[in-house]
């Protein structure tokens, strides 16, 4: 779970966390060019909290609201909260390659799409709005790593692999109920 020795255990701390938000199926078929991103976007009851050993991220704990209590929903995972991390760490120079010289100027949200398993920092605000995609392999939604990109760059694809992937487990579901 990213901890390794007994002392990290000990010297873990809980780091700022995230809320998460999603883009539906529903929200992906409504966008019309020149939507905003955050037009798309619908909250949700759960955060990831970062776990943290000497100020770096190592692990996560996810928690979500359950029946009227919070609850940890789940404990692991190492790329995603060390990806949050760096991608925090380099958002001024991001920012600055989009003309963009403040970090005040935006919003950060934490993004999930379920359907296409795609995990992003959607940037908000600055005049501007950009995902960018925090999953190991952003090409296979044809999308570069490490890049901001506005919404005519993310969501064509992003609509087209929830197409396929719901189309693929339906017809799934066909076959196994047959």
């Amino acid at each position: 779970m990213g901890l390794v020795t007994a002392e990290e255990v000990k010297a873990a701390v809980l780091g700022t966390p995230w809320n998460e938000y999603v883009i539906t199926p529903a929200s992906l078929q409504a966008y019309k060019s020149g939507m905003s991103i955050s037009s798309l976007l619908t909250g949700t009851d759960n955060w990831i909290y970062p776990i943290l050993v000497n100020g770096q991220a190592r692990t996560m704990m996810e928690v979500s609201l359950q029946n009227g209590n919070w609850e940890a929903a789940t404990f692991g995972g190492t790329f995603l909260p060390q990806k949050l991390q760096e991608v925090q760490g380099r958002m001024g120079t991001l920012l600055g390659q989009k003309g963009i010289s403040s970090q005040s100027a935006v919003t950060l949200r934490f993004v999930r799409v379920y359907q296409a398993a795609g995990e992003f920092m959607a940037v908000l605000g600055g005049g501007t709005e950009y995902l960018l995609p925090l999953m190991p392999n952003p090409a296979r939604l044809n999308m570069a790593a490490d890049t901001l990109l506005a919404a005519n760059q993310v969501i064509p694809q992003l609509k087209e692999a929830v197409q396929n992937n719901i189309q693929q487990w339906n017809e799934r579901v066909k076959k196994t109920t047959k």
